[in-house]
Formats: structure tokens, sequence, C-alpha cells
């Protein structure tokens, strides 16, 4: 069997990239999302609770752990049943 593109590098925010993607699609998920306050990178993200800006400038470091949540959830979603996700944080 031939698989047409094995590797796919998606160059945008966490959450855009994985709201592209389609259901269990994935076979693995690494991340290494940035410390709470510490850098930025120039991307923004519309978030589900409304906040809009870059993760990891939240207001407040609940607000952080809840937007890692998000992702998580759609990391979750496009993961393949045994699938994995790889965590620096």
């Amino acid at each position: 069997m031939s698989i047409k593109d094995p590797l796919q590098i998606l160059e945008t925010d966490a959450l855009t990239g994985l709201r592209s993607l389609s259901d269990k699609s994935v076979e693995v998920a690494l991340t290494s999302p940035p410390f709470y306050l510490l850098r930025r990178y120039g991307t923004t993200s519309a978030w589900p609770d409304g906040w809009e800006g870059e993760l990891g400038h939240e207001s407040h470091p609940n607000q952080f752990v809840r937007h890692l949540l998000d992702v998580f959830d759609q990391v979750w979603r496009v993961l393949k049943d045994d699938g994995c996700l790889w965590v620096n944080l």
C-alpha cells in the first residue's frame, strides 16, 4: 500500500490547523505549547470562550489551561484510534 503524503506540516496556529483536519486522520501529534507569558509567535486565534489572542498570553493562567484543553480536544478528534500524542510542556 502506498501513502500519498505521509507527512503534513501545518504553518498556522494549533487551533486553526487542527480544525482543518478530518476526524481520525492523524497517526501522531507532537507539540510543545508556549509557556505562559514567555514567548510571542505572532499568531492569534478566536477561542471557543470568545477570547481572541495568542495562546500563552491570556489574562489568567486558568484561561491558558482551558485553551490548552481546547487544543487537546481537537487533537483527540483528529487522532486515529491507535494514534498517539507527544506533549513537551
